[in-house]
């Protein structure tokens, strides 16, 4: 599992990256430095710890490098319960009412 944060505003996709490298994926932001708005991967960097941060230019290359990688064979995750409770908190407010 391969979460990718790129040039955007505000916060948004931090608490999903955050909760993809939780459950064991990779995290790879873009560098701020080389984004057109770095808001958010600045965020992203701020609260979650990232395997990757590189330029737009380098994460096609990566993407193709960790796809050919050997991957360990991992057990099904046990989410945990902090990150049950978000996902219970997100459905109710994107329910209608």
């Amino acid at each position: 599992m391969i979460g990718l944060m790129l040039t955007g505003g505000l916060d948004g996709g931090t608490a999903g990256l955050w909760a993809m490298k939780k459950l064991g994926g990779v995290a790879i932001v873009q560098d701020p430095d080389d984004a057109l708005f770095p808001s958010m991967p600045a965020n992203a960097l701020k609260f979650v710890p990232v395997d990757y941060s590189v330029p737009l230019v380098e994460i096609a290359p990566l993407l193709v490098h960790l796809s050919r990688a050997t991957v360990e064979q991992r057990g099904a995750s046990e989410v945990p319960e902090s990150l049950e409770i978000e996902v219970k908190i997100a459905r109710e407010k994107s329910q209608p009412g």
